[in-house]
């Protein structure tokens, strides 16, 4: 197949093997499951494994579709296919933050077709710091995160 190399003796007998590999940043179809695939002349000069040309392929690795969580943005630098170098930053909107305080974060689409680094690139919702009001009035807070709100009440005969 296109994108592949062959690696077998000249004229093939008996037990001799040729492999099929894909070249680098290719990967054969899913129904493979490998980038590489051996076969076997058998005794009655066919071999085993065969696959149809038009089943065995090898096609561009791709990691898997990016799907943001909540509060986060994602924009990747290939809009339809995620190819291998392929970059994704992500951000966050506003009222949530990355965990250790970054503005952006980074994925590469590694030869792999995983991304990388592997570790979720997730926004959380930015909490406050507990308010603390006058002296003698007490709080009700509907949350503590971006949007959330307080209310105040105060003791009779104070305002």
């Amino acid at each position: 197949p296109d994108y592949s190399r062959l690696s077998c003796s000249i004229l093939p007998t008996f037990l001799d093997s040729c492999d099929i590999e894909c070249e680098r940043n290719f990967q054969m179809n899913p129904l493979v499951f490998s980038k590489k695939t051996r076969h076997i002349c058998l005794a009655d000069g066919t071999w085993n494994n065969y696959i149809d040309d038009s089943v065995l392929q090898c096609n561009p690795t791709k990691c898997p579709r990016i799907v943001p969580s909540v509060g986060t943005f994602v924009n990747c630098s290939t809009s339809n296919d995620l190819e291998v170098g392929a970059v994704c930053r992500f951000t966050c909107m506003d009222g949530f933050k990355f965990p250790g305080g970054q503005e952006v974060q980074e994925k590469v689409c590694g030869e792999n077709g995983v991304w990388s680094p592997f570790e979720k690139a997730e926004c959380v919702p930015t909490t406050c710091r507990p308010y603390v009001g006058p002296e003698l009035s007490s709080w009700n807070c509907s949350g503590m995160g971006f949007g959330d709100t307080c209310w105040a009440t105060c003791p009779a005969g104070y305002v």
